[in-house]
Formats: structure tokens, C-alpha cells, sequence
């Protein structure tokens, strides 16, 4: 008996997009390059945590530069290190809200854009295809 079963992972647009934002860049990534077949919710909020998880990278590689030397200026290395705390915990706090707030609308099924990095998404989203 020849008995075929079909058996198709079917997600809902807005609970893709939500995973595709879980973990940015990474998840971004793989819903972005790896599944061209996603509906254009999916794919924004993919773009747009692939440019907002390089961009909290890179601004994280930036600050950890930045106050590394300037914590080494003598004399004022510790008032230095004394404004770096509350700037790297801003940091978090923004960067975590920022996150979350984008699970929220991934998940109601809402485009919202993260002010600048939303617009480089959008670009990212017209990038032709390679292949």
C-alpha cells in the first residue's frame, strides 16, 4: 500500500515574524537569505533585525573602544569610568525596549520601523536578490 503523506509546516505570517526578530541578527538572517518564500511581514521584520542587531554590535564594539582608551587618560580615567555605567546601562535598557517593542508589533502583525535602522531595512528589502 503506496501511501503518501504531505506533511507542510505552515507558521503564521506574524509568528514567523516574531522569530525571525527573536534574535537579532541571527534569526533575522536565517528567515531573511534562507526563506525567500515569506510574506513581506516576515520579511521587513527580518531586514530590520538583521540591521538592528549589526548595529547594536557595532555601537557596542564603538563604546567598548571609546571608554577602554578614555578610562586610560590619567587623571580623569576614573570620572571616565564613573560616566561610562550609566551610558552602557542606557545602553541596555534602549537596546532591550527597542527589542522587545518589535516583538510586540512582529507578533501583532505590524510593520513598525525602528527610527533610521527601519529606513535601511527598507533598502534592504529592495536589494535584488542574488542567485
Amino acid at each position: 500500500m503506496s501511501e503518501q503523506i504531505q506533511s507542510r509546516s505552515v507558521m503564521q505570517p506574524n509568528v514567523a515574524a516574531t522569530i525571525a526578530a527573536a534574535m537579532p541578527p541571527i534569526t533575522g538572517a536565517i528567515f531573511f537569505f534562507g526563506m525567500r518564500d515569506q510574506s513581506r511581514l516576515v520579511r521587513f521584520h527580518a531586514a530590520q533585525n538583521i540591521v538592528f542587531g549589526v548595529a547594536c554590535i557595532g555601537l557596542n564594539i564603538v563604546l567598548s573602544i571609546v571608554f577602554g582608551v578614555l578610562i586610560r587618560v590619567p587623571a580623569l580615567g576614573v570620572l571616565f569610568a564613573l560616566i561610562s555605567i550609566p551610558v552602557w546601562i542606557a545602553f541596555a535598557v534602549a537596546s532591550f525596549g527597542i527589542w522587545l517593542y518589535t516583538l510586540i508589533k512582529a507578533y501583532g502583525g505590524e510593520e513598525w520601523q525602528i527610527p533610521v535602522i527601519g529606513a535601511q531595512a527598507r533598502k534592504l528589502l529592495l536589494t535584488p536578490a542574488a542567485g
